[in-house]
């Protein structure tokens, strides 16, 4: 994935995964676990639903990259799972 894509994405991700999934963004979280990083997204999908899905990477950037491929690209898919903590 070029660099410029991932920075793109990385200043209007909310704008990007509208665009491109028809979702709206929820929030985006980051943890660190020792050497790894674990990004988890939410969004709003289409049908109201609240979803989650996550990705993980030896840095934020890489966690970054990960999206913009699943976004941008068919190389990688995203699994959306039901956010079981919405709405508590």
């Amino acid at each position: 994935m070029k660099r410029s894509a991932v920075v793109d994405l990385m200043l209007s991700v909310e704008h990007e995964i509208g665009w491109e999934s028809g979702a709206i963004l929820r929030g985006i979280n980051v943890k660190r676990d020792k050497s790894e990083y674990m990004m988890v997204i939410s969004v709003l999908s289409k049908d109201r639903k609240a979803l989650v899905s996550f990705i993980s990477g030896s840095s934020v950037y890489a966690c970054y990259e990960q999206l913009a491929a699943a976004l941008y690209t068919t190389s990688i898919t995203l699994r959306w799972y039901p956010d079981k903590y919405f709405g508590t």
